[in-house]
C-alpha cells in the first residue's frame, strides 16, 4: 500500500534478502520512459496489461527460471512491450 509497482521493485532490489527474487512488472503504463524506468530499478520483465497475453508471460517466466538456474545472459531478460 501506498507504493507502485516501479517502488515495489526498487524496495526489494535494495533489500539482500530479497533481492534475488524475480520480478516482473504488469503495467498499464506502456511509453518508452516506463520501460526503461522498470529497467532501471530492475524489473526481471515488463508486460503492459492492454498488451497482456498468456504466452508472454509464461515464456517471460520460463526466462526468469532458466535465469535462475544460470542459463540466461540478463541483459536480455527485459524485453520491449509490444506496439
Amino acid at each position: 500500500p501506498g507504493m507502485d509497482g516501479f517502488e515495489f521493485v526498487a524496495r526489494i532490489r535494495g533489500d539482500a534478502a530479497l533481492r534475488h527474487i524475480p520480478a516482473v512488472l504488469v503495467t498499464s503504463r506502456n511509453a518508452p520512459e516506463d520501460l526503461a524506468r522498470g529497467k532501471a530499478v530492475g524489473a526481471d520483465g515488463y508486460i503492459v496489461k492492454g498488451e497482456f497475453a498468456q504466452n508472454e508471460f509464461l515464456a517471460q517466466v520460463a526466462q526468469l527460471m532458466a535465469r535462475s538456474a544460470g542459463t540466461v545472459d540478463d541483459d536480455a531478460a527485459v524485453e520491449e512491450p509490444a506496439a
